[in-house]
């Protein structure tokens, strides 16, 4: 068996978070950017992820610089957890 961690990315800069900004802002009667606002305070670093910062981290977690790593959950969401 090989090792199995896991990603768990907040809020991520693409075009599926748009499209849900997008829902969201039409059931809630808001703009956009408010609810990409809203996204981005969810966040003590007041931003979406960046997709390369996920991309970065799976190319790590499948090389040998992950060898000693398993069974973790690595949360990247500028701090969102930890808040």
């Amino acid at each position: 068996m090989g090792d199995l961690n896991a990603i768990c990315p907040g809020y991520v800069d693409t075009e599926l978070t748009q499209k849900n900004a997008r829902l969201m802002a039409e059931k809630l009667g808001k703009s956009v950017e408010e609810v990409l606002e809203l996204y981005k305070s969810t966040s003590p670093q007041k931003r979406l992820i960046a997709p390369g910062e996920i991309a970065h981290l799976a190319v790590m977690l499948a090389s040998e610089a992950a060898s000693g790593m398993n069974g973790q959950a690595i949360n990247v969401d500028g701090g969102a957890v930890m808040a």
